[in-house]
């Protein structure tokens, strides 16, 4: 059994969790990005997005309904 936060997560964790004070520049840049793809199409409809979108309805579909409702 791995440690949430620790080195030996358990999971299906495709990446590992970050590590704040290691990387805190790569997660602005990721921020940063995001805002921008998502100022540009933020219904994310555009076909390059297309698969983003499909991989995020399917990984976390109740966030979907929860931007809906407010």
């Amino acid at each position: 059994m791995g440690d949430l936060i620790g080195e030996r997560q358990a999971g299906d964790f495709e990446l590992r969790l970050a590590r704040l004070p290691d990387d805190t520049a790569i997660l602005e840049q990721a921020r940063t990005v995001a805002a921008a793809l998502l100022a540009e199409d933020p219904m994310l409809v555009r076909p390059r997005h297309l698969p983003l979108k499909e991989r995020a309805l399917g990984r976390y579909p109740r966030a979907v309904e929860l931007f809906r409702t407010g």
